[in-house]
């Protein structure tokens, strides 16, 4: 049978509704001997509206995640509780599915024509090829046992997820995408740990969903190689015009990044939102050629861009030259909000924040927002310490102040600088007294070193845990 995304945990195996509990019995019996019962405190209404609302806040935290909200643990344990409230949280729980096989896809098909009603609860759909024992990727021809089988058959499914497979020609042909057509309601595309057959392939994917406005791609892989300069480009498959959102996270292949620039130049997609997230060093090209070409071929609608990195131990001039020469936003005209969010390295420089954002000429920008987290494990307390001594001994975020009070940020609104410390586990768990006596050290600095913005009431600093 068909599972829930394994973040979830496994539904009972058959279909029907579970017996009642032990304490529901015991209560059927006091009934039948004549024994007082205590009447239910609260009628089973209110039991499945407080269902519906824990369903909904789990639907709420782990939408952008890959992995599921630890509260789908509470939905998990309801379904022990009754006959009612099984049924409830039964339906709540196929929120989300991953289907990793073709018995999988056909056990879907035959449960849904017995529990029709459970075509409106699938909003996520997952197509799972898996990892061999060298960790390669499983090709998935279960895809086009799903597309064909339940084609029109979910009306809900807002994301697609496709992850850990490798998309072959022989697997899923064009006639089975085509099937994905008629999914309307997806307008959100994950591709995590996949490889293509070719930039086709990939093309034919976006393209299947009409809807589609917002695609998140992690470690994409192409056999086919990228065209050299004087190679004869292919016609570009019809892309959908409605995907205004995109999110690449390293490593992706060139030959794909090639295609997402050919589709933003010749306006089959109008990006207005892009993410950018790479390590620093790397040794792939999202930091740079590529990367700078997606944001130009971009700069007729982008709005919004945001820099997600993860920096390495590497010397401050290193740090510096991976990233002053590479993201440059000089032609993204219409920029109105920036986001940067980095690591802290042992030894960090973040000079180089101002230095991109000084490239900046858009007049429509209102927010700009510096994150800088402590994701590497171990050691966070002096890598804390060596931060703040550096900020407090450097110009860096004089740096920063100095070029957002240009003329050309003079539209940013009230509170539209944001400068933020995020922590990590180990750092939250020193307790409230001292994370309130670095909320207020971090919030003493930043004002500090940035007096332009804080004359002006523009700026924001915060710790967050």
């Amino acid at each position: 049978m068909f599972q829930p995304d394994e973040s979830v945990g496994s539904l009972p195996g058959d279909c029907e509704a579970r017996p009642t509990s032990a304490a529901q019995d015991q209560c059927k019996a006091g009934q039948k001997a004549g024994v007082a019962t205590r009447p239910r405190e609260l009628p089973i209404e209110v039991w499945e509206r407080i269902i519906d609302m824990v369903a909904a806040e789990n639907k709420h935290h782990d939408y952008n995640n890959w992995d599921s909200h630890p509260g789908w643990a509470t939905l998990i344990s309801c379904t022990l509780v009754c006959r009612a409230w099984y049924r409830r949280s039964w339906f709540h729980l196929h929120w989300q599915i991953s289907v990793r096989s073709r018995e999988q896809a056909v056990a879907l098909s035959r449960l849904l024509r017995a529990e029709p009603r459970l075509r409106e609860a699938v909003q996520r759909v997952s197509i799972a090829g898996g990892l061999d024992r060298n960790q390669e990727r499983l090709p998935i021809p279960h895809l086009a046992t799903f597309a064909a089988m339940l084609a029109r058959k979910l009306p809900n499914v807002k994301e697609f997820v496709v992850r850990h497979a490798e998309w072959r020609l022989t697997d899923v042909r064009p006639r089975s995408v085509a099937y994905l057509n008629d999914f309307s309601s997806v307008y959100s595309l994950k591709l995590v740990n996949v490889t293509f057959a070719s930039t086709m392939l990939f093309g034919r994917l976006i393209s299947a969903f009409p809807a589609l406005t917002w695609m998140h791609c992690v470690v994409i892989r192409c056999m086919q190689e990228e065209p050299g300069p004087t190679d004869p480009l292919p016609p570009l498959p019809r892309t959908t015009r409605e995907l205004a959102a995109l999110s690449l996270c390293e490593p992706i292949d060139p030959a794909i990044q090639s295609f997402l620039v050919r589709c933003a130049e010749e306006d089959e997609i109008k990006l207005q939102f892009l993410c950018l997230e790479m390590d620093v060093p790397s040794q792939f090209t999202l930091a740079s050629k590529k990367g700078q070409q997606l944001l130009d071929s971009s700069r007729a609608h982008l709005r919004s861009f945001v820099l997600r990195m993860y920096m390495e131990d590497i010397p401050p001039e290193a740090q510096k030259t991976a990233l002053e020469p590479n993201i440059i936003l000089a032609r993204v005209v219409k920029l109105e909000r920036l986001t940067i969010e980095c690591s802290c390295p042992i030894n960090p420089d973040f000079s180089w924040i101002s230095t991109i954002v000084s490239t900046i000429v858009s007049k429509a920008m209102h927010e700009v927002d510096i994150v800088i987290n402590f994701r590497k494990k171990g050691d966070t307390s002096r890598r804390l310490e060596i931060l703040l001594a550096r900020l407090e001994q450097h110009a860096d975020l004089t740096l920063l102040d100095e070029v957002l009070a240009r003329e050309q940020f003079a539209n940013i609104r009230q509170k539209g600088v944001g400068v933020f410390l995020e922590l990590s586990p180990e750092l939250c768990a020193l307790g409230s007294t001292a994370a309130d006596h670095l909320e207020g050290r971090w919030q003493e600095l930043v004002k500090r070193k940035m007096p332009r913005l804080t004359e002006q009431e523009m700026l924001r600093a915060f710790v967050w845990s």
